[in-house]
This record gives structure tokens, sequence and C-alpha cells, in this order.
């Protein structure tokens, strides 16, 4: 199991990437889908690092389980976006604000 340290570590990186993705994007009036994806690929990155460290330091057996949590949330996650998107079309709301009512 994860000590304490890992936690407090997990929760300083995952609160410097949030506030690194808001300062590039937010001066972009659109996300493009090359920016999209270097975000993906970046959040890819920062759970393999998290997930090799808690199989370091915990076991990979923990280290697996925190996997399917993952994999589940990822897989539910597109489904949430497909209802965003439903709302913002229907609202016919420009693409410039999407991010902004989104947030």
């Amino acid at each position: 199991r994860p000590g304490r340290q890992q936690w407090i570590l997990f929760g300083l990186a995952v609160t410097v990437l949030l506030g690194v993705e808001e300062v590039s994007l937010c001066r972009l009036p659109e996300v493009s889908t090359c920016t999209a994806v270097m975000w993906f690929v970046c959040c890819v990155a920062f759970t393999t690092l998290f997930l090799a460290s808690i199989g370091l330091a915990a076991g990979w057996a923990t280290s697996a389980h925190y996997s399917s949590i993952i994999l589940l949330n990822a897989m539910l996650s597109p489904d949430n976006l497909v209802v965003f998107m439903m709302f913002l079309t229907h609202a016919q709301l420009p693409t410039r604000h999407h991010r902004r009512v989104i947030s």
C-alpha cells in the first residue's frame, strides 16, 4: 500500500500538471487535435510513472489493482465526453466557449 509520502507527492504532481495545463491552454481560443494528443501522451506518461512508483514501493500486485481502476475510468470517460458534446451542440454554444463551460 502506498504510504502517506507517496500520496503527498502524487497530489503535488497532479496539482503541478493541472496548473501547467491551465496556464498553457488558457491562452488558446480553441484546443487543436495535436495539442489534445500531446496532453494525452503527457497524462499517460504521468500515469505510467505513478503506477511504476506504486509497483516499486508497494509491490506489483498493488500497482495492478490501481491499473485496473485507471483503465476502467479511461473506458468510461468517453461516455461523459459524448454527453458534454451533446449538451454543447444542443445549446448551440460557439466552440470558443466549450472549454470554459466544461471547466
